[in-house]
């Protein structure tokens, strides 16, 4: 009975975690519809703003966004956080925060967060799922 109640009480808030914050979700959650469809519109943005970008960039997030590895989403979701300021923006809209708002500051504009892993990933100093692993660490800790 303990222990039906414990993991009853861990479901509620495990889910309460993952409704009041959209870059956890979309890390913990196995379905990728919501993280596809972030990448799509990242995707989108990028290639109005620049519409001479290789066919290697369109061919790379199109793959990313059409396949299963969720470490190349994840990775991809990441750098969109970087680089879409526009988008990061949204993330901490005053009226409707889609995550915690201090916490996302201190992981997206702290240059020993979220720009140093994308640094040192440019600077072959991880692999791809070392970047992600040690990324999405960073992500739960910076709150």
């Amino acid at each position: 009975m303990a222990n039906r109640m414990f993991c009853d009480e861990y479901e509620r808030l495990e889910q309460k975690r993952r409704d009041s914050d959209l870059i956890y979700r979309v890390l913990m959650e196995r379905d990728t519809s919501e993280i596809d469809a972030i990448l799509t519109g990242f995707r989108d943005r990028i290639m109005l703003r620049c519409p001479k970008l290789s066919n290697r960039f369109k061919t790379v997030t199109a793959e990313s966004i059409a396949g299963t590895d969720r470490h190349e989403k994840q990775f991809l979701f990441f750098f969109c956080l970087l680089l879409d300021k526009e988008f990061a923006d949204s993330l901490i809209d005053d009226k409707n925060p889609l995550v915690p708002p201090s916490k996302f500051k201190k992981f997206h504009d702290d240059p020993n967060y979220l720009t140093l892993m994308c640094e040192n990933l440019c600077n072959s100093t991880y692999c791809l799922r070392e970047f992600v692993q040690k990324t999405r660490s960073l992500y739960h800790i910076s709150g």
